[in-house]
């Protein structure tokens, strides 16, 4: 589906002059007013948004499908009212694939119209946006944008968002592909991994939850740590996975050529390369890290451990995505700023 096709979503079509605003699309000159108007021709008419105990964590400016099961999974297993994005997205097939079209061309206030209209429509008033910052959504200024809209929305339709700006780069946790990245949300359901992502996935999920239950933010993430302790969250995740998880047998380590601190991990390229070998059909296909962001590491070290099937990749390719440097250089903190 082009964005050509957007009326196929939309609902209310009088509130909106679509070939004005396709037009505007085309020439990025969409304004805030103009997202209010395209929100307002996506939302049923008869919807009255009351304030409720309903929840959805929004996910934009990055990968986000890891952190947001993982959330899902921990919040569903504590009886919380939540419904993530892919929840609302597999909804509706038309609006799913606008969305997978706003965000193939970085339209990110595009698609977080498209998320919040889904959410009114799915009568969830509460919303927790995660900004991802480093990667689409790459300063302050942009970040700005987001937040203008995301007050303005709050006005017109009686939402109430919580924003977190966070950082991009450590919130990816340890893994990519389909099976290493299942392995990756069992361990953290388990305790296991202590990760960024495993951080940012309980501080997430405690908001939630404390906000849901009435309950101090401290009681709320106590709660949950528990229940990771006790294993009644990770009992839940595998009930709800049908097959087990294999790995491919065929692996190998990727060490670094010098000794020094990891400055950056070039994701989009190192993902572009594991699709080209299958990652997206073969779910044992994919990469480990050894070391993340900020991390020292010795020449020759392991750096990440990649599993193969029936393609060959160049440690080349895959080394050129790590960039090593004698100096620590600047590590920005995992959650710059919460916005309530």
């Amino acid at each position: 589906m082009m964005i050509e096709d957007i009326n196929k979503v939309l609902i209310n079509k009088n509130t909106l002059n679509i070939d004005e605003f396709l037009l505007k699309i085309k020439n990025n000159n969409v304004d805030n007013q103009d997202i209010i108007s395209f929100m307002k021709s996506l939302i049923a008419s008869d919807i009255k948004l009351e304030e409720n105990d309903r929840f959805s964590y929004i996910s934009l400016g990055g990968l986000d499908e890891k952190l947001e099961t993982i959330i899902s999974f921990i919040l569903k297993e504590l009886d919380v009212d939540f419904n993530s994005a892919s929840d609302i997205l597999s909804k509706n097939k038309n609006l799913s694939d606008i969305y997978v079209e706003f965000k193939n061309n970085n339209n990110y206030l595009l698609t977080l119209s498209l998320l919040l209209s889904g959410c009114i429509n799915e009568k969830i008033s509460n919303i927790v946006l995660d900004i991802k910052v480093g990667n689409i959504i790459k300063n302050d200024e942009e970040v700005e944008n987001i937040l203008k809209l995301v007050k303005l929305v709050e006005e017109n339709f009686n939402l109430k968002v919580t924003c977190f700006v966070t950082n991009y780069s450590m919130s990816l946790g340890t893994s990519f592909g389909k099976n290493l990245e299942l392995k990756e949300i069992e361990e953290i359901l388990k305790g296991e991994n202590l990760s960024s992502l495993a951080t940012l996935a309980i501080k997430f999920s405690a908001y939630i939850y404390s906000c849901a239950k009435k309950i101090s933010l401290e009681l709320a993430q106590n709660k949950i740590l528990d229940s990771i302790k006790n294993g009644s969250i990770y009992n839940y995740f595998k009930q709800s996975i049908s097959d087990d998880i294999v790995l491919s047998k065929r692996f190998f380590s990727i060490k670094s050529s010098k000794t020094g601190f990891v400055k950056r991990i070039d994701i989009l390229e190192l993902n572009d390369l594991l699709v080209k070998v299958g990652a997206l059909e073969d779910k044992e296909v994919g990469v480990v890290f050894s070391k993340q962001m900020g991390d020292y590491v010795l020449g020759n070290e392991e750096l990440a451990k990649v599993y193969l099937n029936n393609k060959d990749i160049l440690t080349k390719e895959l080394l050129d995505c790590f960039e090593i440097d004698d100096k620590m250089g600047e590590v920005s903190p995992l959650v710059t700023m919460i916005v309530r």
